[in-house]
Parts: C-alpha cells; structure tokens; sequence
C-alpha cells in the first residue's frame, strides 16, 4: 500500500511538471510577443513559383500529405521535436519540381507561406551539432528562387 502510494505521489508531480513547462512555454511566447522579441511575420507578395524543366515529373505526386504534416509540425505543440525534423527531412528529399509543388500547394491551402510558418516556431527539431534541417530547407528555397 505504500508503494502505491508513493507511485501516486510521483506521478503527480510528473504532471504537474509538464503542465509548468506547456504554461512556461506559453508565457514565454506571450511575453515575446508582448515586448517585440518575436519575429515579425510579413506579408509577402506571394507568386507561385514556376516549375523548371529538368526538376522532374509530377505525374501522380500528390502534395497533400506533405503540407498536412508540415502544417501540423509546425502550428502544433511538440513534446518530441524530432517529427518536426524528420518532416523537414522527407521534403528535403523531394525533386526540385515535387518540393515547389509542395510549397505552391501550402500557400494556397493555408493562405501563409512555408517561410512564415518555419520562422514562426522556435525550434527546428533536429540536433544542435552542424547543419540544421530547417536551415537546409531555406537554403533549398533559395537555391530554386522561391519567394517566400
């Protein structure tokens, strides 16, 4: 019975330790906001980027399941960043012609660019030790002259 109940007690102070951190969380970003140490999201003047001749065929790619699990990567609250990298990691591995599908389709699904939606979280997801995905995926953007 003591056992038990020493279980119990543990438990409950797992949780509210995880609650203290998801209102920390919440607290920080409502005081970046509140102070301007939040990044700006700026409206683009948003074209959709043409396709180029040698990026690959798009016969049969659907672009869907990519924005559905970029977007919730990326507006939900993550426990576990790492889904966030290994998103990043599969569009990344997309040809030139299927990664601007992708990003054509998240404008006009979410009416918000890639871009803005990556700037707008505070964590890439992935290790701190070299190059992160996120940074690879900006790099991509620019690579293919993407505005966004």
């Amino acid at each position: 019975m003591q056992i038990e109940k020493k279980h119990i007690k543990t438990g409950v102070y797992v949780l509210i330790g995880i609650l203290f951190i998801i209102v920390l969380i919440y607290a920080i970003k409502a005081i970046r906001n509140f102070f301007g140490f939040s990044k700006p999201t700026v409206k683009v003047q948003w074209n959709a980027t043409p396709y180029i001749p040698s990026g690959g065929d798009l016969a049969g790619f659907d672009p869907e399941p990519y924005i559905a699990e970029l977007y919730d990567v990326l507006k939900g609250w993550l426990l576990d960043g790492s889904v966030r990298c290994s998103a990043y990691k599969r569009l990344m591995a997309l040809q030139d012609n299927e990664f601007i599908a992708v990003v054509n389709t998240y404008y006009q699904t979410f009416g918000t660019t890639l871009r803005q939606d990556m700037n707008d979280t505070w964590q890439s997801g992935c290790t701190i030790f070299g190059k992160q995905w996120d940074q690879k995926i900006y790099d991509r953007l620019g690579d293919l002259n993407i505005i966004s």
